[in-house]
């Protein structure tokens, strides 16, 4: 293993690597420093999207009343089919006694 004090003096080495150590702390900061910002960006833009959400509860309610209208109207269909069936069934009947 070479001496590190071979080829400089030890005053100089030490100033070469704080200066190696400085950059490398530098680089790092600004990589924290842009991920802090993008993370912001992210968190900026879920906000909007909740702000969006709770200033539209209005929409999401008539699109609970629109299901709940879809599923009476399935319902009363259905009823609606079953008395007709019914009535079918009567009117068949009558007209067999009738004959």
């Amino acid at each position: 293993m070479s001496n590190p004090f071979e080829h400089t003096s030890g005053a100089a080495y030490f100033s070469q690597e704080h200066d190696e150590l400085k950059k490398r702390s530098m680089v790092a900061l600004e990589n924290m420093y842009e991920f802090a910002v993008f993370r912001v960006g992210q968190l900026e833009y879920q906000l909007g999207i909740i702000k969006y959400f709770m200033n539209d509860v209005g929409e999401l309610e008539d699109m609970y009343r629109l299901a709940e209208r879809s599923e009476r109207v399935q319902k009363n269909r259905i009823k609606f089919e079953k008395l007709k069936e019914a009535l079918e069934y009567e009117l068949f009947r009558r007209s067999l006694e009738g004959s």
